[in-house]
């Protein structure tokens, strides 16, 4: 019987070489997927960074720029998934801070108690939708559908309203 081999860590002066040799390239990578240069470069560091914390998960030594660069793609995922969740909530912005909080109140004052309770803990509170589905034993796909549906819910409650407003402001 053969007695098994530990698996080989990666050393610090190996990896600092990999990362001299095979930043850039991450970089370069990153920005291949549509970001721009300051993200790019936060993303490949943080990549880096991630890979050096984990580095005795690698398998094949020889392989550590693509397993960077799969980690900085995923990374680079996770930060338009972040964006595009907040960016949703952007398409109402209002220039007065004091103007958004009366915007809000005024949306919040249409929702249901369970909309309002299901949209403070994306929004406001930062949860994820797998976090909110643990609390509500649901699924996150369960969850992410009943955002999307109480976004055009409200949409469509706050345009109503906004028109019934005009109709008798005119009248």
């Amino acid at each position: 019987m053969e007695a098994e081999q530990p698996n080989p860590t990666l050393q610090e002066d190996d990896f600092a070489l990999a990362y001299k040799r095979s930043f850039l390239s991450t970089l370069r990578f990153i920005r291949s997927l549509g970001a721009n240069s300051d993200t790019a470069e936060e993303v490949a560091q943080a990549a880096w960074v991630r890979g050096w914390q984990c580095r005795h998960q690698l398998i094949h030594l020889e392989l550590v720029v693509a397993w960077i660069n799969t980690i900085a793609r995923n990374l680079y995922l996770s930060f338009i998934a972040r964006e595009r969740r907040f960016g949703e909530l952007q398409e109402f912005a209002v220039p007065c801070p004091l103007l958004r909080i009366v915007e809000t109140d005024s949306m919040m004052g249409v929702c249901t108690q369970s909309e309002s309770k299901m949209l403070t803990l994306y929004y406001v509170e930062g949860y994820t939708a797998q976090e909110i589905a643990r609390q509500e034993n649901s699924f996150p796909t369960t969850v992410r559908v009943r955002l999307m549906r109480i976004r055009r819910s409200l949409r469509a409650r706050m345009t109503i309203n906004n028109s019934q407003q005009m109709n008798h402001q005119a009248a």
